[in-house]
């Protein structure tokens, strides 16, 4: 270690040295270094799907090469909510939301400006609604219900006729029924949907495709006037049945009321 008495030597005698050349500034201008221009890295806390009602703390997961000074919580594309500390947790109050499926997207910034955005991820709003639970839900609780399709190696049918049908008792108020089903894109069925009233698909109603990615599809069924109370059902059906012999398909699907 330095003693104090060397350490002020060095300085005098740069200052004299600076003296005997005339003088001018002693300063020396230090390499700052190329600019930061890596943006952070960011995820979000939620699944796609998640239903999510009244006030939720919105967990978000950043990273930098330098450090995060901020985030945002963005809900169909516009900032609602931002926090500059960390842990980087936002209480978003989800009924400013209209209910329904919303986007879902966080955004880190760093000192430089530089801007991290992570996947956008729908998710279910549900403050004035409800999740239905299926008549084939072994545990009697709402949210996605998995299941798979299975064709027998010695399948004999139409391509129509590998379906499944769930139950559930609609309530009073109901003006919309959206749901949603996942499944694996790179099983050969084709799944399509209907819903209606009764237990037979017969009395089925074609629901509105909102999107459809790989692997998800995302539909509606709302006449614009309130539905009647009483069974109802939501029927998934696979096509191309004939080609998947022998084989099995997972899928989860999940029913949300609204008004």
């Amino acid at each position: 270690m330095r003693s104090r008495s060397f350490v002020v030597a060095i300085a005098l005698v740069a200052m004299v040295a600076a003296a005997a050349c005339g003088g001018g500034s002693t300063h020396v201008q230090e390499d700052a270094g190329p600019p930061d221009e890596t943006a952070p890295v960011v995820t979000l806390d939620l699944g796609r799907y998640d239903v999510v009602a009244g006030a939720r703390v919105v967990t978000m997961f950043a990273t930098d090469d330098r450090a995060v000074v901020r985030t945002e919580l963005l809900v169909d594309g516009v900032a609602v909510a931002e926090s500059t500390q960390e842990p980087f947790t936002i209480d978003w109050d989800s009924t400013a939301a209209a209910d329904g499926v919303r986007s879902l997207q966080v955004a880190a910034y760093d000192a430089a400006g530089n801007r991290g955005e992570s996947e956008v991820v729908p998710v279910f709003v549900v403050n004035a609604g409800q999740e239905p639970i299926l008549d084939e839900d072994p545990d009697q609780t709402a949210g996605f219900f998995a299941a798979t399709f299975s064709v027998p190696a010695n399948w004999g049918g139409s391509n129509e006729q590998i379906d499944r049908k769930y139950h559930w008792t609609m309530p009073a108020g109901i003006g919309r029924v959206v749901t949603v089903l996942l499944f694996d894109p790179t099983v050969g069925f084709e799944l399509n949907y209907s819903t209606g009233t009764g237990w037979c698909p017969d009395s089925g109603q074609a629901m509105v495709e909102l999107s459809e990615n790989d692997g998800e599809i995302l539909l509606e069924f709302a006449p614009g006037v309130a539905l009647p109370e009483g069974q109802w059902f939501i029927h998934v059906g696979g096509s191309n049945a004939a080609d998947m012999k022998g084989q099995t398909a997972a899928f989860r699907v999940r029913v949300v009321l609204l008004p």
